[in-house]
């Protein structure tokens, strides 16, 4: 293998490889997104190698089973070096974003026939219905219980809220995480029906709508689409100035949530955050 000064490698690639290498082939590793993939299997190249070695994150894992500190050493679950929020917004390098809690709470808390009014619980018992049966969580009241009514009120209160573009009149750049394929297409479906003067405004991204990055592209560096509704595709990796991001979809993850998050504060990108559905509100520490 020639030698070079410098090499970049996926761990995954590494992983299969590293053998090759002496345990003191390398002075210093820099593993980038270490929160991901450096434990189990991949574990073994970090044990391998004597070199003085360096993880970058933004989002540290600290479970039982996927420990990003333990991973480097940093027992006090303190890292080595820590450069904040706070002082990144303050360099200027993000930008800090407003938390709006939507009003559609049912969404979030779910329906149970134990909370039902008296009132409720009669109309239903007239229907030949069993109020105490009535017991949907948030995300199975979106998955069996397709209300188009419902979709309406989020839009409506999507456009009044969300960040406008320099008119003042139509929203900025957008994301809306649904909690599947068939939500995504249900979302755009009723914006179709209630927009129809707008019909390139939205479209929905996911891995399946999605050909060779065209609609990615679009969305990133053309005036339309201005509302990309995706589900699990555009939550990292992509950076839009002026944007809302709208959350639609239950996310226990803190990393995740932060990472989610974080699509829209780069500088440039001010966004006011709508929380919709059932995300746990307890998960988010505004700064």
């Amino acid at each position: 293998m020639r030698a070079q000064r410098l090499y970049a490698v996926t761990l995954q690639t590494l992983s299969n490889i590293f053998e090759q290498f002496s345990p003191a082939f390398f002075d210093l590793i820099v593993f980038d997104e270490v929160h991901r993939s450096i434990y189990n299997k991949f574990n073994e190249v970090l044990e391998y190698f004597d070199a003085r070695q360096v993880g970058l994150t933004a989002t540290p894992a600290n479970y039982i089973n996927r420990d990003t500190f333990l991973a480097f050493d940093c027992t006090d679950g303190k890292p080595t070096y820590l450069y904040t929020y706070e002082q990144a917004i303050e360099d200027k390098y993000l930008v800090d974003y407003e938390l709006y809690a939507a009003r559609t709470k049912f969404q979030r808390q779910g329906i149970h026939g134990v909370d039902l009014t008296e009132e409720e619980r009669n109309a239903l018992i007239e229907k030949g219905l069993d109020p105490d049966d009535i017991n949907y969580e948030g995300t199975e009241l979106e998955r069996e219980v397709s209300n188009r009514d419902t979709l309406r009120k989020q839009w409506e209160e999507i456009w009044e809220v969300c960040k406008k573009d320099s008119s003042g009149q139509l929203p900025g750049k957008t994301i809306v995480f649904a909690i599947t394929q068939q939500h995504a297409l249900r979302l755009q479906a009723a914006f179709d029906e209630m927009y129809p003067q707008f019909p390139n405004l939205t479209k929905v991204i996911t891995h399946k709508s999605e050909y060779r990055g065209t609609l990615v592209d679009a969305f990133k560096k053309k005036d339309e689409p201005r509302i990309a509704i995706s589900v699990d595709m555009l939550d990292t990796g992509i950076d839009v100035p002026e944007w809302s991001i709208v959350f639609m979809k239950p996310v226990q993850s803190p990393i995740k949530l932060r990472q989610m998050i974080g699509r829209g504060t780069r500088v440039q990108a001010a966004c006011p955050i709508c929380i919709i559905g059932e995300l746990r509100e307890e998960g988010f520490s505004h700064h």
